[in-house]
């Protein structure tokens, strides 16, 4: 939503003027609608000044915006609060994760933006349209994100979708304190893993020779279909 004012022309101004969807307005006393989209609220004023030569000589104008249309963005998977929200001005990736509550625990090292085929750009107040064969799919560490890397945090565009995988899961199970399910983070080794069980209930002891003795474990492996 726009704000025009015209010096010592309040027939002229207007207290608000809606953008289409399409990115034009309707300026009163002027024919055509005017394209609002990629153009500052200086380049604006300076477009709908030189409409108005018509009807004025010396047209004094001043474009503001008064409210920004709310973009639509939408976070699934490991979060605490995911669904669709309406931001009223642009934010970043990590903006948008922090409003749905940030990650969950069992997050995955990684986060996908899923970004329509047709992208509406701004080249030096042009309106460029790129139209690819299917949907951009970019992968992002969340890592990098969270570390604050400038280039792993893209700013959200209509339409976005992020998706927060779950992280790979692990079971121990037999003769542990804690048998379960547990997340397999990056580099884990298997004592590790034991760990986060409570290690075996049998203890590792020393023999009167002074080796030790092991505790039986193994670990199975899912089979993968090719």
């Amino acid at each position: 939503m726009l704000e025009l004012r015209v010096l010592g022309e309040p027939e002229m101004s207007a207290s608000s003027l809606k953008v289409s969807a399409a990115g034009f307005i309707q300026v009163p006393f002027v024919d055509e609608d005017i394209r609002a989209q990629c153009l500052t609220e200086r380049e604006l004023s300076a477009v709908i000044s030189d409409r108005l030569k018509k009807h004025l000589k010396y047209p004094e104008v001043h474009v503001g915006v008064k409210e920004y249309n709310s973009i639509p963005v939408s976070i699934i998977g490991a979060v605490n609060q995911p669904g669709r929200f309406r931001m009223e001005r642009r934010v970043s990736l990590l903006e948008l994760i922090t409003f749905a509550g940030g990650v969950k625990t069992e997050s995955g090292k990684a986060v996908t933006l899923v970004r329509q085929s047709a992208e509406v750009q701004c080249d030096q107040g042009r309106v460029v349209v790129a139209d690819v064969e299917q949907d951009m799919v970019e992968v992002i560490s969340l890592k990098s994100l969270l570390q604050g890397e400038s280039a792993q945090n893209p700013m959200m565009r209509p339409g976005d979708i992020v998706i927060v995988p779950v992280a790979d899961v692990f079971y121990v199970a037999g003769d542990v304190p804690r048998p379960n399910s547990f997340v397999l983070r990056e580099g884990m080794t298997f004592t590790q893993a034991l760990a986060q069980a409570g290690g075996p209930h049998q203890q590792p002891s020393v023999a009167a020779s002074g080796s030790s003795v092991r505790v039986p474990a193994r670990i199975v492996r899912p089979s993968r279909s090719t």
